[in-house]
């Protein structure tokens, strides 16, 4: 893969993280069917590709693309990020590199109305949307986890923890109240991962006010765009387990 004429390395291709990845894709592939598994495969790397441009467009020269995001695998750059905006904008295009294609999917997937391709294009737009929305959730160490640990640090580290506690305790609250279980698990599951997350490096200047303005409704507007285009999977693949 290239950035202009410097080459991007491929890392993440050993044989243990090969394993990993054809084991994961063949048992969506039986749960569901083949093409679940081939649309999951192609949100990963789309995930994976705005990770990249992130980087390169914030300005980082050493960029490799992993097959496999996993700790193993190492950063996608080992330079560190100079402000928690860099680091947010690099972070939030990972997920939001997936809005042209899912929507793109949706319209290719109503154009081949009663064709089989219709099939394909609106399981590959689904698949995005819900793949993406999880990626956005407020856990640690998923992409959301950490586009809200950037948001919730403000000049005084004092009252840093009062958002975190007050956003997880209205999430338990409202799964107490509809009577979801999966919500009240994740709820737990974040209040747990924020507690444990690694720290942002202290000499890092915070979002300034007006970069806070911005950050939120974008957080916000990914995650309802992707959950507005893959919500009812994940109500089918609750349903499955």
């Amino acid at each position: 893969m290239y950035a202009g004429r410097r080459p991007i390395p491929l890392i993440g291709v050993s044989g243990s993280h090969v394993i990993i990845l054809g084991t994961i894709l063949a048992a969506i592939a039986l749960t569901f069917d083949v093409v679940t598994s081939a649309s999951l495969l192609i949100a990963l790397t789309i995930h994976e590709l705005g990770i990249v441009l992130g980087h390169r467009l914030a300005g980082h020269a050493d960029v490799r693309f992993r097959l496999i995001p996993m700790p193993r695998s190492g950063p996608v750059s080992r330079d560190p990020h100079l402000t928690d905006l860099e680091h947010f904008f690099v972070v939030l295009m990972g997920p939001a590199l997936g809005l042209a294609p899912m929507v793109l999917a949706f319209a290719l997937s109503d154009l081949f109305a009663g064709h089989p391709l219709q099939h394909l294009f609106g399981t590959l737009a689904l698949t995005l949307g819900a793949f993406n929305f999880i990626a956005l959730l407020p856990i640690w160490p998923l992409s959301g986890g950490t586009l809200v640990q950037l948001m919730m640090r403000p000049g005084f580290p004092r009252v840093s923890a009062l958002p975190a506690a007050s956003l997880f305790a209205g999430m338990i609250g409202m799964s107490w109240a509809t009577d979801t279980p999966g919500l009240f698990l994740i709820s737990v599951i974040g209040a747990l991962a924020y507690a444990i997350r690694p720290p942002i490096p202290k000499e890092r200047p915070p979002m300034p006010g007006r970069a806070l303005m911005t950050a939120i409704p974008a957080y916000l507007t990914t995650l309802s765009a992707f959950f507005l285009g893959g919500w009812w999977v994940l109500l089918v693949v609750t349903g499955q387990f």
